[in-house]
Formats: C-alpha cells, sequence, structure tokens
C-alpha cells in the first residue's frame, strides 16, 4: 500500500485505528495487532503488523548463532580381523556397555583344533621352554611379593626408630629451659660471688709463695720471712671468711644444688636422644641396604625371565603357538570404553571381519557445528554458549572447545550466523563441549549461540523500535497516560542483531514502546487525526 493510499486510509478510519493503538497500549506485556488494510476489496494489498512492547531489565548478549548436530565426544570401535563365524552376541543397538564388557563371541573350534595340533607337533622343546619361562616369572613375581613385604617391614623399623627419637627430642626440648633456667640463676649468683673468690684465690696463692720463701730461709721461727708468712695466712683465713660470707649472702649451696638436679636429666635427655639418633640412622641404612639387595636380585629374575621369553619366541614353534594363543584370547570381543552400542553389524552365525560395533558415550557430548567466515573473527575458544533442541526441555549450557584452524566446505554442519539467514556449507568447523548432557541425544539437531559478549540489568528495545527523532538523535515512541505515543531521546547503547540497549529519563521499568517502524507514521498520523475528531 503506498504512503498516500495508507494515509487516506487513516484519515478516513481514524477512530477505529485510534482505537486499535489505545487497544495495544491497554494490554500488558508483549502485544501485536494485525491490521489489514484494503483497497478495492483486494486482500493483497497489504498487512501491517506492530508490537507494543513493555520495558523490563534483562541481558543483552552479543552472539553468533550456529546451528550443528549432536555427537559423541567418545566413540570407540570393536572390530577384529579373524575371519570366525559369530557365535553369541551379547547386547543389542541401545544397550549401554562397560569398558570390558563382552560384545560378542566368535567360534573358536577351529583355532582349538590348530592349537591342539601345533602343540602335539611341537613335542617337548617347547614345553620345556614354556616350563623354564613361567618359572621363571613365577620367581620374579614371589621376588616382587617379598620385596613389598621386606619393605613394609623396614619402612615399620625405620618409623619406629623415628618416633623414639621424636620422644627423646621432646624430652631434651622439655628439660632444656630448667637447666638452662638454672644455669642462668647460678651465673647471676656466681657472678655477684666472684670478687671475693677472686681475692680468696690470689690471699691462697701469697700465702704459698710466703710460705716456700719461709721454707727456703731456714724454716725458723720469729724470722721476717716467718713474720710474712704468717700475715699471707691471716689475710687468707680473712678472704676465705669473706668468701664464706659472700655464698652465704647469695644462696650459693641452694643455686648449685638446683643447677645440678636439673643438669643431671637434662645431660640424661640429650643422651637419650643421641642413642635414639644413632638408632634412627642405622635403620635407614639396613633399610637401604636391604632393598638395594633385593632390587638386585629382581633384576637378575628380571633379566632371566627375559632369556626365557626369548628363547621360547625364537623357537618357531613357540611364536606358532604364541600366535594362536593370541587369536584365540582375541575371540572374545569386549568393549574399549563405556557407552551406548550405536551400531552393531553382526549377527549369531554371520562371519565377522572389520568393524563389529561402534559405542558412544551419552555422558561426554559435543555439538558439532561450523561458524561462517564472517563470524570467525568473533569467537575464541572457552566462549560460552547456551545449547537449544528440540528435544531438550530447556536451554543447556556449553563450551567452545575446537575451533578449525582453516575453513573447509567439505562434509560438516552449516552455519547459521548472525548476519545471514543461511552459512551454506563454508565456514570453520568447531566442536562445544556440553555441560550437562540431559536431555540431549546424539543425532539431533541443536542450535547454539556462542556468547561474545553481555550486558546485564540493562534495558532493551527491538532494533525496529528505534527511529531518528526531529533533533536527528535516536529515539523511542513512548505510550502517554492519555493513550497517545510520544516520540522520547533515547541513548544507544551495546546492540545484536536484533536488539539494543537503551536508556534515558523517560525509560523506566514498565514503560510501553511501540515496535515496528511502518507503524509510526500511523501512530503520528492517528493521533493527530484523534486530536482534531476530539476540537470537533
Amino acid at each position: 500500500m503506498e504512503k498516500g493510499a495508507f494515509l487516506t486510509f487513516v484519515r478516513q478510519h481514524k477512530k477505529t485505528v485510534a482505537l486499535s493503538l489505545a487497544g495495544v497500549a491497554a494490554v500488558g506485556g508483549t502485544l501485536g495487532i494485525w491490521a489489514a488494510l484494503h483497497r478495492g476489496g483486494d486482500e493483497s494489498a497489504g498487512t501491517e503488523y506492530a508490537r507494543n512492547v513493555v520495558l523490563s531489565k534483562g541481558e543483552l548478549n552479543q552472539s553468533v548463532l550456529v546451528s550443528g548436530t549432536v555427537e559423541s565426544a567418545q566413540v570407540s570401535s570393536v572390530t577384529t580381523t579373524l575371519p570366525y563365524k559369530v557365535k553369541s552376541v551379547n547386547v543389542k543397538v541401545g544397550d549401554m556397555v562397560k569398558k570390558g564388557d563382552i560384545i560378542c563371541v566368535l567360534d573358536d573350534g577351529e583355532l582349538r583344533r590348530e592349537l591342539a595340533d601345533k602343540q602335539k607337533a611341537a613335542g617337548g622343546e617347547v614345553k620345556t621352554l614354556q616350563e623354564s619361562r613361567d618359572k621363571a616369572y613365577r620367581q620374579l613375581a614371589a621376588a616382587r611379593t617379598a620385596r613389598g613385604t621386606e619393605q613394609a617391614a623396614q619402612d615399620q623399623l625405620v618409623e619406629n626408630a623415628r618416633q623414639v627419637l621424636a620422644g627423646a627430642e621432646t624430652e631434651v626440648q622439655r628439660t632444656a629451659p630448667i637447666y638452662t633456667a638454672a644455669q642462668n640463676a647460678y651465673d647471676t649468683m656466681a657472678a655477684a660471688v666472684a670478687p671475693a673468690q677472686i681475692a680468696y684465690d690470689q690471699a691462697a696463692a701469697e700465702r704459698q709463695r710466703a710460705y716456700g720463701a719461709w721454707v727456703q730461709s731456714g724454716g725458723g721461727t720469729g724470722t721476717a720471712p716467718h713474720q710474712h708468712y704468717q700475715q699471707m695466712l691471716q689475710q687468707e683465713q680473712q678472704c676465705a671468711q669473706a668468701l664464706e660470707d659472700a655464698k652465704t649472702l647469695y644462696d650459693y649451696e641452694r643455686y648449685a644444688q638446683a643447677l645440678q638436679a636439673a643438669k643431671a636429666p637434662y645431660d640424661q635427655a640429650a643422651a637419650s636422644r643421641q642413642q635414639a639418633q644413632e638408632a634412627y640412622d642405622q635403620a635407614l641404612a639396613t633399610r637401604t641396604r636391604t632393598l638395594g639387595e633385593q632390587d638386585a636380585g629382581i633384576a637378575e629374575l628380571e633379566a632371566a625371565a627375559g632369556t626365557a621369553t626369548s628363547q621360547l619366541e625364537s623357537s618357531a614353534a613357540g611364536k606358532e603357538l604364541e600366535e594362536l594363543q593370541k587369536k584365540l584370547e582375541e575371540t572374545t570381543l569386549r568393549a574399549e570404553t563405556d557407552g551406548k552400542v550405536t551400531v552393531l553389524a553382526v549377527n549369531v552365525g554371520s562371519v565377522c571381519k572389520g568393524d563389529v560395533a561402534t559405542i558412544q558415550s551419552t555422558d561426554q557430548l559435543i555439538v558439532s557445528v561450523k561458524i561462517p567466515e564472517y563470524d570467525i573473527a568473533k569467537v575464541t575458544v572457552g566462549m560460552p554458549v547456551n545449547i537449544t533442541s528440540d528435544a531438550a526441555k530447556q536451554p543447556v549450557k556449553g563450551t567452545l572447545s575446537r575451533i578449525s584452524p582453516t575453513a573447509g566446505t567439505a562434509g560438516g554442519n552449516s552455519g547459521e550466523g548472525t548476519n545471514s539467514g543461511s552459512g551454506g556449507d563454508s565456514g570453520f568447523s568447531a566442536d562445544i563441549t556440553v555441560h550437562d548432557p540431559k536431555g540431549l541425544f546424539i543425532g539431533s539437531k541443536a542450535k547454539a549461540e556462542i556468547v561474545v559478549s553481555q550486558k546485564k540489568d540493562v534495558f532493551t528495545v527491538p532494533l525496529d523500535a528505534l527511529k531518528t527523532g526531529k533533533d536527528g538523535g535516536d529515539c523511542v515512541l513512548l505510550l502517554q497516560p492519555d493513550g497517545k505515543y510520544k516520540e522520547v531521546p533515547v541513548t544507544v547503547g551495546a546492540q545484536n542483531d536484533f536488539d539494543a540497549e537503551v536508556s534515558g529519563p523517560d525509560i523506566t521499568e514498565g514503560a510501553h514502546v511501540l515496535a515496528n517502524a511502518s507503524w509510526e507514521e500511523l501512530a503520528g498520523q492517528a493521533a493527530g487525526d484523534l486530536e482534531k475528531e476530539e476540537m470537533l
């Protein structure tokens, strides 16, 4: 519908249009009104759609949108090269298995007959070599077991010695402060008595010299040497009394006895610690020597076992028997990993060769996608991803875990980018690791939003709600209390392909904004006509 015809319709139906717009404003939430505008009865002339958006704070993601297929991150195959018939199948497609579970068993009758014939033909030579090898390995196993037992015993002896040493050290630490305090107190007392002790020692020395001089003079009494000796003897006695008085004054005997009482247990504890240290060192040395001897013996047995094995393997008959024995073990096919059996290519009675089964983990899932070339610069490994699927009741969290370093066009899943409805088959293959696989199924389609950046607690409007105001700035049409829409300026922040962040004095919780640019003219014209009508 051309603009002139559209405005003519509005003028002719101004009441209807105004009431329609008022109805949009009267209903809470995000609402839409379809207005079929016909000219000359032609229903194909045009249809317009408008939405009334109720503002509320939320998140705004800068994202890259892709789509792909849910796959297992861990896939293993059960294979065989043995061309024998299947004797039994233990699983079916969809079964959950554990690593080591039997998938199927092949008919081993032919192998067993061939093995028996080879063993008979080989005679005693192979039997002797096998027995020699088996004996060597039994001796080796026994030596390793004995070594483990001996190590445990030696470790216990070392630990016992360590505990004794720790106890002795504790006793030293307990008695040392008492001994140190007694020694300090004694030293303090001795320092006080020292002058008297020095004076006595000097007087005793002088007395001894005087005595020697008197004796040398002939030893007569009444002589000058004898008188000097008597004087020095008297002085010594005076100093001795002064020393005794000082010792009594400073309680010499008590401090000396206290020191002796504290020193005895400390000396005993120190001696015990020394003995414990020597015993601990000896235990460590014995352990090292004993285990070293056993390791040397084990090395000799390993060499002997290797020699026996080499002799058996160098025997032509022995090689054939080893190969047949290995084939016999391989007739039981087992799962290599935990997971679900998704492919089973055998039945009982069929000849089995090549791939037998495929097992895919259901606990470790990825979404395999392709990122378009125009979006590849926006994303990096480690970005969070929101995954949706028709099978899942709610979005599933994931992480972008791998991006191919090169673009390709062959195979893979096509990506759906943010700027186009279809990314084609070209692009960069990538994997998205699923955090919780609940609700996702292998082989199902999924859509993924790779979150490049995120803003929280902001007001957003659809891009088609933004318009250019009369002043050239950004604005929106905001519903007023009188039911009319008013142009209000806004500041536009971050935006993606669908929404934009807006702020401004009039942008508040619960405000109603008109979206769809084609309705802006309708809103303005309808409001103006309604005013004229009311004036009439």
